[in-house]
């Protein structure tokens, strides 16, 4: 696998995890998005993938969901490391 798909399948892994959260803390996608001051189409393509996410933006969605973003992070790299 190449290392920009293993990228990918990490960065929907960590994706599907935020979507677990919001869903476990009964929020909606209207929701996250009204406080990312984005549309709620915007952000539905922020977690299933369809668009970039940026850094920024992936702090404070874990901001909004109270969970720490450290631990998504490493295991990104984690995984890239045991596959890599």
């Amino acid at each position: 696998m190449k290392e920009k798909d293993k990228t990918s399948v990490q960065l929907s892994q960590v994706l599907c995890r935020l979507k677990e959260v919001r869903c476990h803390q009964g929020l909606t996608q209207k929701d996250i998005a009204a406080k990312l001051n984005v549309s709620q189409n915007a952000y539905s393509k922020i977690e299933n993938g369809r668009t970039n996410l940026q850094l920024s933006v992936f702090f404070l969605i874990c901001e909004i969901l109270d969970i720490e973003a450290g631990p998504l992070i490493s295991y990104i790299a984690d995984t890239r490391k045991i596959t890599g």
